[in-house]
């Protein structure tokens, strides 16, 4: 399961991108930004070299929709992909292989693209990029997100605070956790 979203704000020119996943340490190989020329996303079977390769062809003059037909030729395994691009001005381009596995989904707004894989609805991408289009200059798109999947029925609860002792025992297996394996050298 991921979900992503590349933006941009109208009102700054910022790009920026948000990765949401089930798989350990992969949301750090799905995002690329580069600032003046654009962001990418590669999830499903990702390679983070399709990201730079992306960013390398919008700077050097190809649109959004030549450098994802690019990207897309250039990949084995093209049918495992899911990419989305947006540019420094707001354009967007989207791919969704074919083998990526159900529900998927992927979407574009102003200034925005959303893309999704193994997720409850293949509306999810649409909602993501409404909720960004409706979000107010002053409200991070982070938090718009947050409110629009804190709806009831939107998603699972979310786990109920730690108590204080249970965050108490947690420290103490740290601290113990880092004394014993901490590395021995020898003088």
């Amino acid at each position: 399961m991921t979900f992503s979203l590349v933006g941009r704000c109208a009102r700054t020119g910022m790009l920026g991108a948000v990765v949401t996943t089930s798989s350990i340490s992969v949301g750090s190989r799905c995002s690329h930004a580069r600032a003046g020329i654009g962001a990418a996303l590669t999830q499903h079977r990702t390679d983070p070299r399709l990201g730079p390769l992306a960013l390398d062809l919008l700077a050097h003059g190809f649109s959004e929709p030549e450098a994802m037909q690019a990207v897309v030729a250039a990949t084995p395994h093209r049918h495992w992909r899911q990419l989305a691009l947006i540019d420094a001005a707001g354009r967007t381009a989207v791919y969704s292989g074919a083998n990526v596995r159900a529900e998927r989904g992927e979407a574009q707004g102003k200034d925005c693209a959303a893309i999704a894989n193994i997720v409850r609805s293949a509306s999810l991408p649409q909602a993501m990029v409404a909720a960004y289009c409706r979000r107010s200059v002053s409200v991070s798109i982070g938090f718009t997100l947050w409110a629009y999947l804190s709806r009831p029925g939107a998603c699972p609860q979310p786990p109920p605070a730690l108590s204080s002792s249970r965050r108490a025992a947690m420290a103490s297996f740290r601290s113990e956790s880092r004394q014993k394996y901490r590395p021995k050298y020898r003088s």
